[in-house]
């Protein structure tokens, strides 16, 4: 079937119920999109036909403004940007207090605290990046202007802080093993990490978004 030599970013950008299906399965859809669906499946010993079946029933969701740059920039800034900066604050006085009262029993979670602080200070940095130096050039892209190189070259820098946060996540997931309570866990445990589960798959739709289809509509405008 000619879905399977597709990316998995081609299929996320062309259907965004994809991503819901691929994070169940541990698919990287952001910063792995560029890897095709048929290769990732046979890596994971998944049936490409039943991930298919499972993607139609899946609820239909609400169009992301792909057409117009500016429209996508300001979905990111409204959907993924506010969000973050409301977000990581929460999640960090959630982990600091798990540190504290569970960290004896449960080292791993004073690492996952220093991760955690190293992704914060990343995101923001990376969150300026795009507000100061890449998204007010979007306009100029879609009235076709070339773009100069050091705008460019911010595209770079803000692909390879894509895949530092990627690499943090993974660590975040190993160090919980999935994010699993451990049995002393306490409501504010499961909540914790309820917390980092659901912003570890928004953080990958909104890399997804920048570097599966803005990023790339931006780069034909590069010198």
């Amino acid at each position: 079937m000619s879905f399977q030599n597709k990316t998995l970013g081609e299929l996320a950008r062309e259907d965004p119920r994809w991503m819901e299906v691929f994070y169940k399965y541990g698919m990287d859809f952001c910063c792995g999109g560029q890897r095709k669906l048929e290769e990732v499946c046979r890596e994971k010993g998944i049936e490409p036909e039943a991930l298919q079946k499972e993607l139609e029933r899946q609820e239909k969701r609400g169009d992301v403004p792909t057409e117009s740059l500016v429209e996508l920039c300001r979905y990111i800034l409204e959907r993924f940007h506010q969000e973050l900066r409301k977000d990581l604050p929460e999640i960090d006085s959630i982990l600091e207090k798990l540190s504290n009262v569970h960290g004896k029993l449960h080292p791993e979670l004073l690492e996952m605290q220093k991760y955690f602080k190293e992704l914060q200070e990343d995101i923001y940095t990376h969150l300026a990046r795009e507000e100061e130096s890449l998204f007010p050039w979007v306009e100029k892209v879609e009235r076709g202007e070339i773009l100069p190189e050091e705008v460019c070259q911010e595209l770079d820098t803000a692909w390879r802080e894509h895949l530092r946060a990627g690499e943090i996540l993974e660590k975040l997931r190993q160090l919980s093993q999935g994010y699993q309570v451990p049995a002393d866990g306490c409501p504010t445990y499961c909540y914790g990490y309820e917390r980092l589960q659901r912003l570890e798959r928004e953080l990958m739709e909104h890399i997804h978004w920048e570097n599966n289809v803005l990023f790339p509509r931006m780069r034909e405008y590069c010198r």
